[in-house]
C-alpha cells in the first residue's frame, strides 16, 4: 500500500516501495537504466490505457534524452552528494554529537585489592603456582575420603526372620511356630517390638501379631 498527497506521485511512492523506481546512480549503466525503464513503461501503459484511457508512452522517445543527458544529471546529483557529506554532514554530527567531560570515578576498594592481587602474583609466580598444586592436593584427598555409593548404607533397626515348615503343614501349626519366634525374638535385649505375619507376605494379609516388651 502507498500513499498518496493528492499531488499525481502516488505511482511513484509504489516504485519506490516496490524497488522498481529509477535512481540517478543508474544513469551510470545506461544498460541497466534501459532496463528498468522498459519494465516501468511496461507496468504503467497498460495502466494508462487499460484503466485510465490515456495514450501509453513510446520507450525509445521515452529513453533518448536521459541517454543523452545522464551523464550530467550524473554529475550534478553527485557533487551535491559530495557536498554533503564532506561538509554539511560532518558539521551536523560534530553539533549534535559533542562528548560531555566527566570524572573518572576512583577504584573501590574491592578493585584495589583484587588489582594489589594481581599484581603481586605476576611478580612472584610461584604463589599461585604452589596454590593450584596445593588445592588439586586437598581436592584428591577429600574425594578419597567420600562415600561412593548412589545411596548410603542405612541402619533401620530391622531384623527379618524367616520361619519355613515341611510341605503339608497347616496353617495353625505354621501359625504356632512363628509365634513361638516371635515370643523368642522378644527376650532378646533392645527388641522392642515383633511384626508377624503367617502365611502371606510381610506387608500384610495374614494374621498379625504386634507386641513389644
Amino acid at each position: 500500500m502507498s500513499s498518496t498527497t493528492g499531488r499525481r506521485i502516488g505511482p511513484a511512492d509504489e516504485d519506490k516501495i516496490g524497488r522498481r523506481a529509477l535512481r540517478v546512480q543508474d544513469l551510470k549503466y545506461p544498460e541497466r537504466f534501459a532496463s528498468k525503464l522498459r519494465e516501468l513503461l511496461d507496468l504503467h501503459n497498460h495502466v494508462l490505457t487499460s484503466y485510465l484511457g490515456s495514450a501509453d508512452f513510446d520507450f525509445g522517445p521515452t529513453l533518448k534524452p536521459y541517454l543523452a543527458n545522464g551523464q550530467v544529471l550524473f554529475d550534478a546529483v553527485y557533487d551535491e552528494a559530495m557536498r554533503h557529506a564532506r561538509l554539511l554532514t560532518p558539521m551536523m554530527a560534530a553539533y549534535l554529537m559533542k562528548t560531555k567531560a566527566h570524572a573518572q570515578a576512583e577504584d573501590g576498594w574491592l578493585m584495589r585489592s583484587y588489582i594489589a592481587t594481581i599484581k603481586g602474583a605476576l611478580r612472584h609466580r610461584w604463589i599461585p603456582v604452589m596454590g593450584v598444586i596445593a588445592f588439586l592436593g586437598l581436592t584428591y584427598i577429600l574425594v578419597t575420603h567420600l562415600s561412593t555409593g548412589f545411596f548410603p548404607a542405612q541402619d533401620d533397626s530391622q531384623t527379618r526372620i524367616s520361619v519355613t515348615l515341611p510341605p503339608g503343614s497347616t496353617i495353625a501349626e505354621t501359625d504356632a511356630i512363628a509365634r513361638r519366634a516371635g515370643e523368642a525374638a522378644l527376650g532378646v535385649e533392645h527388641v522392642t517390638g515383633v511384626f508377624q505375619a503367617t502365611g502371606s507376605a510381610s506387608t500384610g494379609g495374614g494374621p498379625i501379631r504386634l507386641s513389644g516388651g
